[in-house]
């Protein structure tokens, strides 16, 4: 999913005129302005209504001004569906209220699917789910979800990690429908305080408050206005440092900056102790390697771009220093002896390296590799940490998780025994242990926890997860490669139930991100379980655009290269269907955020390669993304279209601006997802796409879906989750026809 910051609307791309809807400049047709998209009379009614054939009521017209013109480096385009941007009007909440009412009639049609998935859901994911635990001081701090709770609360063992849990947090008694979150939790390095963040509805926005661990109620303290934050605390446990927007307006953020807070202060007297507003859309972040490390680091984000800057400020003292500026490697560091300190860097290695630093000669020309990078283009080191005297290297090899232990000078001692194709989340880790837990997973179960003894490199089984029944015995994995438009090998996961026939004939879903750097590894989810289980293959691409396989991988798929995200996503269609797995009236694709931006522009590039695409929270228009919220922190990946060259980028591949008229193209029928209360893609972006489809005369292929009290996804009660699941698995069942293959009974 996108997740950063920006400020907004740092380019002026509209010339002036007059101020039009939400207070956006607008400017009036003149002669040299192209012409206006025009209400399509053959699709469209004359009083104001839209029809959506003999069996659907007509449904009431979007709220629209043809007035709205943007010039772009000398072209203009009309955005005529401007005013859905206003969220709050009633003619734009009476429109996708009718747009919900008309998908809900649709997907009524298939009820007794959705009764069924539903139950399946509510069946599988009644379970006790538990995180690893976390010491600090003499306490023990973890999560719990208890079968269909609407959120997970958080637990404390007091004294020792076998004592009896006692909940501590339980948001789920802060809202009655269960969408007040909880985002984060720190313990203060003594266990005797948690910071923790709420946020309601489904908002990015956070507030901060403080727990007191023995008698379990919150301080005075209460910081509110903050967004992408933790609480780094201080050593002595009697402040935090937090992130926040300097603006004094909270709905929108010129950069993201560092404060302190003192508790028992007011959040009025806390301190800006490091931003860098002269650095484009810039978030800093700050953090300490251990939570007892008295050296404070700090990274400067430019929008979304991985290439950070890196600072450190010592113990007693005031400024940061510099290692590396802004914009230049990805650096993170994971352990310190005393000036020297140990971090992952991609600074002259793609694929990322192991570095020693000297704090009192931290420029890049001083650094010492420890490890360098791997020579085979598809291993990826991701991090690292130190155990037992000993260093350990968690690395992406083809796209899954394997881990190597060295000695501290990057010599190889062994590797730790993990099952090919998993995924390892780690549990607290510090390095003076001499073992510790992590979960080892996949596609086929939630993951299975194990402690590891750093002296003997075993892996000791501690326990199984809770839930009922997994795809262990009942599905397989594959891993298989797509030649892409230029030629580049595209790799897949595909999962599949055992013994499956590959005559071609079996519904496929088709899934995929391919953006802001972010791998998709192996991990356990229910939707896939779902679709595989009843007889569906489910497919996983690793497109260019995301961090599978370092910088050139991201770099292939951003920017002026974003087209060749889409003729992966393509590529990878063409192989399922080459490998009979399915055909394309089979085949079903989604994605959601810049995921759903990949299904929009593949399902209009290539419309007769699928039967189905599913569109959640979608990035749509590439022109305007930059205007709301934190959307101009995304122009590292999607450029800056004030700039002709970006423009000339975006507008070819811009899912709005792209939309053909129904008796030229003939879209697969797409249901476009989107929530009320996102904040960071915002749900104008879906409803100007579903009303300029439909506009176009794709009505019978175009139904939005509006979830009320939901943002972009996270936080989301478990109720809406089953319900988002049931109806995308209901969408998808309704076009592609039963899941196993069709010949089959």
């Amino acid at each position: 999913m996108i997740s950063a910051i920006s400020k907004i609307q740092s380019q002026n791309i509209i010339k002036t005129q007059k101020t039009g809807i939400n207070n956006q400049p607008t400017i009036s047709s003149t002669v040299n302005q192209p012409q206006l998209i025009p209400v399509n009379s053959k699709y469209l009614s004359s009083i104001g209504v839209i029809h959506f054939g003999s069996s659907q009521k007509s449904l009431p017209l979007p709220p629209r001004d043809d007035s709205v013109v943007d010039d772009f480096s000398g072209t203009n385009v009309a955005d005529p569906y401007r005013p859905l941007e206003n969220l709050d009007t009633p003619e734009t909440k009476n429109w996708w209220k009718a747009q919900n009412e008309r998908t809900e009639t649709y997907l009524s049609k298939v009820d007794d699917i959705r009764a069924e998935s539903r139950k399946w859901h509510e069946n599988i994911r009644n379970y006790t789910k538990e995180s690893m635990k976390q010491q600090y001081g003499d306490n023990y701090f973890f999560t719990r979800k208890e079968g269909l709770a609407p959120q997970e609360s958080y637990y404390v063992s007091k004294g020792a990690k076998d004592a009896e849990p006692q909940i501590l947090i339980d948001p789920n008694k802060l809202s009655e429908d269960g969408t007040v979150a909880l985002k984060t939790q720190d313990p203060s390095p003594d266990g005797k305080i948690v910071a923790y963040t709420v946020s309601e509805a489904g908002s990015d926005w956070q507030t901060m408050r403080f727990r007191n661990v023995e008698t379990g109620e919150d301080s005075a303290d209460e910081l509110k206005g903050l967004r992408f934050t933790e609480a780094t605390w201080d050593t002595d446990g009697k402040g935090v440092v937090y992130n926040k927007p300097t603006t004094e307006d909270n709905s929108v953020a010129n950069d993201i900056a560092v404060y302190h807070h003192t508790l028992g202060e007011d959040q009025s007297k806390d301190v800006k102790i490091y931003g860098r507003p002269d650095v484009e859309n810039s978030f800093v972040a700050a953090s300490r390697i251990e939570k007892d490390d008295d050296v404070l680091f700090a990274h400067v984000y430019s929008g979304t771009n991985p290439e950070t800057g890196f600072y450190f400020q010592g113990p007693c003292e005031t400024e940061m220093k510099e290692i590396i500026p802004p914009n230049v490697a990805k650096v993170s560091p994971f352990y310190r002896d005393k000036d020297t300190v140990y971090a992952t860097t991609d600074l002259d290695a793609p694929r990322s390296k192991f570095v020693a630093i000297d704090l009192k000669n931290p420029k890049p020309e001083n650094w010492k590799t420890i490890l360098p990078e791997s020579d085979d283009p598809s291993n990826k080191l991701n991090y690292g940490f130190v155990a037992g005297g000993k260093l350990f290297a968690k690395w992406s090899k083809g796209g899954a998780d394997a881990l190597e232990v060295l000695d501290l000078d990057g010599k190889h001692i062994n590797d730790v025994d993990i099952p090919l194709g998993s995924t390892i989340i780690m549990g607290q880790v510090t390095p003076k242990d001499k073992e510790f837990e992590m979960s080892i997973g996949g596609f086929l179960s939630p993951g299975t926890r194990y402690k590891y003894n750093v002296e003997d490199n075993k892996l000791e089984f501690v326990k199984k997860s809770n839930i009922s029944r997994d795809l262990t015995d009942k599905a397989e994995v594959e891993r298989i490669y797509a030649k892409s438009k230029d030629g580049t090998k595209v790799p897949m996961w595909v999962i599949k139930p055992k013994d499956m026939k590959k005559d071609g004939k079996n519904a496929t879903q088709l899934y995929g991100y391919g953006g802001f750097n972010i791998a998709l590894e192996p991990e356990f989810d229910f939707d896939i379980m779902q679709w595989v289980e009843n007889g569906g293959v489910y497919a996983i691409a690793n497109l260019r655009g995301g961090g599978e396989f370092g910088k050139d991988w991201y770099d292939g798929g951003r920017l002026k290269n974003k087209q060749n995200v889409f003729d992966d996503f393509a590529a990878c269609a063409d192989k399922l269907v080459e490998d009979k797995y399915t055909k394309p009236e089979r085949l079903a694709i989604y994605g959601a955020s810049n995921g759903g931006l990949l299904t929009a522009v593949t399902s209009q590039q290539y419309p007769d390669k699928f039967g189905a695409a599913i569109s959640e929270v979608p990035v749509a228009d590439m022109l305007r993304f930059q205007t709301n919220n934190y959307g101009a922190a995304w122009m590292s990946d999607y450029g800056d279209p004030s700039k002709k060259e970006d423009f000339d980028a975006s507008i070819k591949y811009s899912p709005l601006h792209n939309v053909e008229n129904a008796d030229k193209v003939k879209y697969p029928p797409t249901l476009i997802m989107t929530g009320d209360h996102d904040d960071r893609v915002g749900p104008w972006h879906s409803f100007k796409w579903a009303a300029t489809r439909q506009e176009k005369g794709q009505n019978d292929n175009t139904y939005l879906r509006v979830e009320e009290r939901a943002g972009h996804g996270a936080g989301k009660p478990t109720k809406k989750v089953i319900d988002n699941s049931t109806d995308r698995y209901a969408f998808l069942v309704e076009n592609l026809g039963p899941l196993k293959s069709v010949d089959e009974k």
